[in-house]
């Protein structure tokens, strides 16, 4: 649970300490510009929690994207060196199925 406070807490610092940003790559840098740009809503567009029967039953809904993007993510990832580089998958509703990713990005 520290861990994910820690998370939340670096995550509000990029939205209100510009000087967090710079230590992104570029990339991830435009990213967030692009999102101030176009007025993200970053405090409600969090996720919803879903009690973890519901998950269960959208994870089984999406055993086949799963099991497809396991085999075609997981090897690819593990050659990259990059601890900030990861994979979100989300299923058509925009639910979060899975994080690919080393420790750091996890």
């Amino acid at each position: 649970m520290i861990e994910q406070n820690s998370n939340q807490d670096r995550w509000l610092r990029m939205h209100t300490d510009s000087n967090m940003r710079e230590r992104l790559s570029k990339q991830l840098r435009e990213s967030w510009d692009k999102s101030d740009a176009c007025k993200v809503d970053y405090w409600n567009a969090l996720p919803e929690k879903i009690p973890p029967g519901e998950f269960a039953k959208t994870k089984t809904k999406n055993r086949r994207l799963y099991i497809y993007t396991n085999s075609v993510i997981d090897f690819p990832l593990s050659q990259i060196n990059y601890p900030e580089c990861g994979v979100l998958l989300f299923d058509k509703t925009g639910c979060l199925l899975q994080l690919y990713g080393n420790k750091e990005f996890l």
